[in-house]
């Protein structure tokens, strides 16, 4: 069934995100992060207007986002790039 196969999909990354040492983000901050790590796949950065629109993100509030970015940057697990005012982050 789906389901069982979703249930055993979800485990696993449950257990992967322990071993990473992720499981202690909350639920937004992870999806920051996975945001920001697929969108900077690409170009090596992800920006801000990426990173909102993202479907990972898209339904986290303004405040809560930037929370997530202030709390990933303090980490250390993500970075800013440029000026404070050019929004672009990369993973470190």
């Amino acid at each position: 069934m789906l389901t069982n196969a979703v249930a055993k999909m979800r485990s696993m990354l449950l257990e992967m995100e322990k071993d990473l040492g992720l499981a202690e983000l909350s639920e937004a901050q992870r999806d920051v992060l996975y945001a920001i790590t697929l969108l900077s796949a690409k170009e090596g950065i992800a920006n801000i207007e990426d990173i909102q629109a993202h479907e990972l993100t898209q339904f986290i509030s303004r405040p809560t986002l930037f929370r997530a970015l202030t709390v990933l940057s303090e980490k250390k697990i993500i970075q800013r790039i440029g000026t404070e005012r050019s929004g672009k982050y990369q993973v470190i």
